[in-house]
């Protein structure tokens, strides 16, 4: 009876010391649940989502309707450009120009357009650079210069224009000499010496476009247009092909027979300077060019004084 009447006492006093603990852990879960619920106590009901805690960004003003333009602007580089598919659907004939001996410390830039005639196959046409050996190219050049219809122009830009106007534009006056002299030839049946290279020694005038019909395309290899500054003579159109050298058959012809000349070129000039190995390196940037121009300095009129390492060693004597 005692045992029971002291069961009965330890539960009732464990069961009231309990109560304040589960209304406390109740208090406690219930003010977590109502930080992380959106509804506010004493807020009612349809307003559950609480204020936003940064304020709202400022609305973007509006565009102008009339923007500044430039003052002056280049024509756009791709206003010609075409593929090697699309000069084969052209309706009219079609000329090849490429150059040689952009990226030469020494030496001219020369440029030739090639007028290949339907039919015409030679054996091995490429972009002149795939032809690794000089016996290969003048194989190539001696088909091309029996091949019958076969036209090309040549014309060249020395180390002091070059430095003058910078070797892009020289190398664009050189592409626009030789594709208007072929053109021109072309056009008046002229039987004239092909082998004769112009000799390219100032940028003249831009001269205004007339608007005809093309009667013959230049297929120029590359992106930068020759005439994308105006002067084009009326009749002569212009389409440019990034590596049109290995995808244009005319342009190929062109590319090997501007390098084949510029070859030539540098073995003379290679009897007058044999220190500088032109006969091998071809006026280009080997180390051992290089090395020449620091033992022995360099040949004006011959190296370009705008490339290094003979502007920096114009540099360092001033």
């Amino acid at each position: 009876m005692l045992a029971t009447c002291l069961a009965l006492a330890f539960s009732s006093r464990t069961a009231a010391l309990s109560q304040p603990m589960v209304r406390a852990r109740a208090s406690l879960q219930k003010g977590r649940a109502a930080r992380r619920s959106p509804r506010l106590r004493g807020v009612p009901a349809t307003l559950t989502t609480l204020p936003p805690s940064t304020p709202p960004r400022r609305p973007r003003p509006a565009r102008l309707a009339n923007t500044a333009t430039k003052a002056f602007a280049l024509p756009r580089r791709d206003v010609h450009d075409a593929t090697a598919a699309a000069v084969k659907r052209l309706g009219v004939p079609t000329i090849g120009v490429d150059e040689v001996g952009r990226g030469c410390l020494a030496g001219p830039v020369v440029a030739c357009a090639c007028y290949l005639p339907a039919g015409v196959e030679v054996d091995g046409i490429a972009d002149s650079k795939t032809i690794t050996t000089e016996k290969a190219r003048e194989a190539i050049y001696e088909q091309l210069r029996e091949a019958p219809g076969v036209r090309y122009a040549l014309a060249r830009a020395d180390a002091p224009l070059i430095d003058d106007v910078n070797i892009l534009q020289a190398n664009l006056a050189c592409m626009r000499a030789a594709a208007e002299a072929l053109f021109t030839r072309l056009a008046s049946e002229d039987d004239g010496q092909d082998d004769v290279m112009i000799d390219v020694t100032a940028i003249g005038d831009v001269v205004p476009e007339d608007e005809t019909e093309d009667r013959l395309v230049a297929v120029v290899d590359g992106v930068d247009d020759p005439w994308r500054r105006g002067g084009r003579p009326p009749g002569l159109g212009v389409r440019t092909v990034k590596g049109g050298d290995g995808s244009v058959p005319c342009v190929s012809a062109a590319s090997i027979i501007a390098k084949v000349h510029r070859d030539r070129l540098m073995h003379a000039l290679h009897a007058r300077h044999p220190q500088y190995d032109w006969a091998a390196n071809k006026g280009y940037g080997s180390k051992a060019h290089r090395a020449a121009i620091t033992k022995h300095g360099w040949v004006a009129g011959l190296h370009r004084e705008s490339f290094d390492p003979v502007k920096s060693m114009i540099n360092d004597e001033f």
